[in-house]
């Protein structure tokens, strides 16, 4: 049957357990960092299950627990690559959820939240798919474009070896005119974050030569 929201198919991240109510998962992100996997593992899946549920609201605040509870663990965990893996697809499926811009809003940070922790070979071809789908946010509603201005600024920063050339070919071809035209963007978070585009295109010296 396909959940209210618009979603469909299990989250990866499931496993046998009986997900806790949001309520008890709230109590959980406020406690200290779960440091051990046997711990930490079961409340992740339940935020993936709850990422599909029917009610937004509790879809939103699992995607955004999700992003807050994953970047802290990946500080300080030693996580498999495949758990890497799940929680990026389920925040790449919770950003195209056409029912909810508070949801799109809470996974593009949740993204960005997540990325900066993640290595490239973590991240994987997701990157250009996070890459390509980020963008078509920079001319959407206040909040929206400031959280895909944000996660775009993270791409530019942490990208390395085989995404950085496909990133510089990507702002200056596309993104660049984009970005420049934001520069009065009346959200400080639009315009501010420019500054990790001329970093990362001043290193490459694609547009400065």
């Amino acid at each position: 049957e396909t959940p209210a929201n618009g979603q469909v198919g299990a989250p990866p991240l499931s496993f046998h357990f009986r997900s806790p109510e949001m309520p008890q998962t709230s109590c959980l992100m406020k406690a200290p960092v779960l440091q051990e996997w046997k711990l930490l593992q079961p409340v992740l899946c339940a935020l993936a299950d709850k990422s599909l549920d029917a009610s937004s609201t509790v879809c939103q605040m699992a995607v955004r627990g999700l992003g807050n509870l994953a970047s802290e663990a990946l500080e300080k965990v030693r996580m498999r690559l495949k758990h890497k893996k799940a929680i990026l697809e389920v925040l790449m499926r919770a950003i195209k959820d056409v029912t909810s811009s508070e949801i799109v809003g809470d996974s593009l940070s949740a993204l960005a939240k997540v990325v900066v922790e993640l290595k490239e070979k973590d991240v994987g071809v997701t990157f250009k798919e996070i890459t390509l789908y980020t963008k078509t946010f920079f001319d959407d509603e206040t909040v929206l474009r400031s959280s895909a201005f944000t996660l775009y600024g993270v791409l530019a920063s942490s990208a390395k070896r085989k995404w950085r050339s496909f990133l510089s070919k990507e702002i200056t071809t596309s993104t660049w005119t984009r970005i420049m035209l934001h520069l009065q963007d009346p959200d400080p978070e639009v315009y501010n974050v420019r500054a990790s585009f001329h970093f990362f295109l001043h290193k490459e010296g694609d547009i400065w030569q």
